[in-house]
């Protein structure tokens, strides 16, 4: 007698399945994998482009006016080198300057500029232009020739360009200081990012693990319990001598099939 209880697929097809889910599954965790490290590789890049060399711009425009103009003023002054290599020396570095800060301001239109770091870059530059006005005066004087007239010229420098300088190092230092909450902010969300990226894998695979497992047992049920019956039967029918015994298959799979 056969009884069909419902539609079961068949126990190829289960296997299959087996196969299937876990693969499927592993092919759209690679490919969500992919996504997720290149999101985190835009974050860590972005946050180099826009915020690590900025930090090293910044630090060269500051060492040009803390540091290297007064050296070379104070040098000259000294006359440890001549009245025209302190001109091309400032040159060269106003030239320098121009090669870091030029970028830097080119790199804030593509950024995430804030309202305070915008106010104070504005603020800078004008600072800016106007130390640079300055040296360049300064260079052009002193290319023209050396003598007494250079030297009070590199005097009045010594003492006047410390007090010019001085707002626009500090206005530097706080825009060096904003970049490095710019890549603090960068660097919680990349890894926020990542966390989020974590979790949801976790979640994604204790699920697949779940189903895999769920699949499996009912699988394994499915095969086993119709054999088992199965060979209960044999043995009541060998026990009893009763060949006119039915045994009853509850199932629409192979195992029907083989009666």
């Amino acid at each position: 007698m056969l009884n069909n209880r419902w539609s079961e697929p068949t126990i190829k097809m289960r296997l299959m399945g087996l196969v299937a889910l876990p693969t499927l599954v592993l092919m759209a965790v690679v490919l969500a994998s992919l996504w997720a490290f290149a999101r985190v590789d835009d974050g860590v890049g972005r946050m180099y482009d826009q915020r690590v060399i900025n930090l090293k711009r910044l630090k060269i425009i500051q060492d040009v006016y803390a540091v290297d103009v007064l050296a070379l003023i104070n040098s000259g002054y000294a006359d440890l080198i001549s009245t025209s290599d302190v001109s091309n020396g400032l040159n060269d570095l106003l030239t320098k300057r121009n090669e870091s800060w030029v970028p830097y301001m080119a790199s804030l239109t593509n950024g995430d500029v804030v309202a305070e770091e915008a106010e104070l870059v504005s603020a800078t530059d004008s600072l800016l232009n106007d130390a640079t006005s300055e040296v360049s005066k300064l260079a052009l004087s002193l290319d023209s020739g050396g003598g007494r007239e250079a030297a009070y010229k590199l005097g009045d420098a010594q003492v006047a360009f410390p007090i010019l300088f001085q707002p626009l190092n500090h206005n530097l230092r706080d825009l060096y200081d904003l970049q490095l909450e710019a890549a603090k902010r960068e660097r919680a969300k990349t890894t926020d990012l990542y966390h989020s990226i974590r979790n949801a894998f976790m979640v994604v695979s204790v699920v697949v693990l779940a189903l895999v497992a769920l699949l499996t047992i009912r699988s394994f049920k499915s095969i086993l319990t119709p054999i088992a019956a199965l060979r209960g039967n044999m043995e009541v029918i060998e026990s009893d001598s009763d060949l006119t015994r039915r045994i009853e298959v509850v199932s629409s799979d192979e195992i029907k099939n083989a009666f």
